[in-house]
């Protein structure tokens, strides 16, 4: 079976030769375009990602504040009172801490002192 269309005139041919510096200079011109976007992605990422990293790391400070707070509570507290530190003016004046129970606890402490 022979093709019955197989001969290409001049022109096409010619056309065929124009088109391939074409179709090579999109393609560079795609690649580039391509480069660029990755480069532009990565940035964003990048700037992303350390955003987040300074928010990470801004929840884990207040946590361990809230940490800190919280075991100083818990170390003012002794055998159910509660001690306040003394203060210091800053000019060797010291006032001594207080002490304070909480309120069941000083109920109990004057029941049991009125039935003495």
């Amino acid at each position: 079976m022979t093709h019955e269309n197989e001969t290409h005139s001049e022109s096409e041919i010619q056309e065929d030769i124009v088109s391939v510096p074409l179709i090579a200079w999109l393609g560079g011109v795609s690649t580039i375009l391509i480069i660029i976007t990755v480069i532009v992605l990565m940035g964003v990422f990048y700037m992303t990602t350390a955003n987040l990293d300074v928010q990470r790391q801004a929840d884990a400070d207040a946590r361990v504040t809230e940490i800190e707070a919280q075991r100083a509570i818990d170390a003012m507290i002794v055998d159910g009172y509660y001690e306040h530190p003394g203060l210091d003016d800053g000019q060797g004046n010291v006032t001594r801490g207080t002490v304070s129970i909480p309120v069941a606890v000083g109920m109990k402490k004057v029941i049991e002192d009125a039935k003495r």
